[in-house]
């Protein structure tokens, strides 16, 4: 007995494989080209990561107006001691294309805790993020501020919670910050 296949079936199931191919090669490709746009900045992390010193860090708030970003800034997430994933979302007038146009720094430290519940009982998780903004010209603390992310509004039933991906608020922050051409003065 010979088994005859519909063409149409064949061509169908080539379509949809195809097509679950092309979506993950896209999907993949996206994230390979978010890591390598990280990876230039990589060689210089001792320089981004070196602690100031002699200078306490009093700053945490300032009123608005009072503090400015100079320069390009680069984003280390300082518990992971890499570049963090904010590079690749920042505003174009703040994401350098190479280390010599970085003039601010920001240490970005997020701790994960338990925040509320959900319907099905699994436990919310939010993020609590200090970010520590540095004159890396000087390297001298210029201000530190802290934010609240999540939990997610909505998680997938029988799925464990993680904390809220803190990116967008982060970004958000940075946008409400005005720019300078210079250092500031303190």
């Amino acid at each position: 007995m010979k088994i005859k296949i519909s063409p149409v079936l064949l061509w169908g199931n080539v379509v949809i494989f195809g097509g679950v191919l092309i979506v993950g090669a896209v999907i993949g490709g996206s994230e390979f080209m978010r890591e390598r746009e990280r990876e230039v900045f990589e060689p210089a992390m001792a320089a981004y990561t070196k602690r100031p010193t002699g200078q306490p860090l009093v700053r945490t708030s300032l009123p608005p107006g009072s503090v400015s970003i100079a320069g390009k800034l680069m984003p280390v997430d300082i518990i992971e001691n890499k570049i963090s994933p904010v590079l690749n979302d920042l505003p174009e007038d703040l994401k350098p294309k190479s280390t010599d146009e970085v003039r601010t720094i920001l240490w970005i430290s997020c701790y994960g805790h338990p925040s509320g519940t959900y319907t099905d009982g699994t436990t919310g998780m939010a993020n609590d993020c200090t970010l520590t903004f540095i004159d890396f010209a000087t390297n001298s603390y210029l201000w530190k501020a802290s934010i609240t992310v999540g939990p997610e509004k909505y998680k997938e039933h029988g799925v464990a919670a993680k904390p809220s991906d803190p990116t967008e608020t982060i970004i958000n922050y940075i946008a409400g910050i005005p720019r300078s051409a210079q250092s500031p003065p303190w």
